[in-house]
């Protein structure tokens, strides 16, 4: 086999680490175990506003625990909105993006050799180019987490569509600790 044949074998096999690295990244339910509802923060049309964990919905009623009110059942006609409280995910995506830009750099700058720089060892450049791009993958994992991580507020209007409503409901009652409970 000569040099040329090896270099590609070698470029391809880190593509496909890079590419398998950030597929785990992104997996959806990755690492989560689901033992509680979303914390919710819901604002009645009278102005009234009760934060609490969503337990269950059931017909058209929230339960929740709530620490500060003593309500813990609304109706679902006497909300005007509610918020999906979502904690940051700023860090998670920066730590991903690091990781993600830092392999793929090292190995990227490893598998060039000496292409770009003459008096850089593949070492050296691996280690630049690891460096600049984990600067890059942060930066965007960063911003992408925080992003993801923003407070969702559904404003519920008048009058009410029945098709729009079961599917406010559904949705609320995916979040809640008890989704199949109707």
């Amino acid at each position: 086999m000569n040099i040329a044949s090896r270099s590609w074998i070698r470029k391809a096999a880190a593509l496909i680490v890079v590419f398998l690295v950030a597929l785990a990244g992104t997996r959806p339910g990755f690492g989560t175990v689901r033992d509680h509802g979303k914390e919710i923060s819901v604002q009645k049309r009278d102005g009234q506003v009760i934060k609490g964990e969503l337990i269950a919905v059931k017909n058209t009623t929230l339960l929740i625990d709530s620490k500060a009110s003593s309500e813990n059942s609304i109706d679902f006609s006497d909300i005007s909105s509610i918020t999906i409280i979502k904690k940051s995910q700023f860090l998670s995506g920066l730590g991903l993006g690091v990781l993600i830009g830092t392999v793929g750099g090292g190995w990227a700058g490893l598998l060039s050799g000496d292409s770009f720089d003459p008096h850089l060892t593949a070492p050296q450049q691996a280690m630049i180019a690891g460096i600049g791009l984990g600067v890059i993958g942060g930066t965007i994992g960063g911003i992408v987490g925080a992003i993801a991580g923003a407070d969702e507020t559904i404003k519920i209007s008048e009058p009410r569509n029945p098709y729009k409503t079961a599917w406010l409901l559904d949705k609320i009652r995916s979040l809640s600790r008890f989704p199949d409970e109707k």
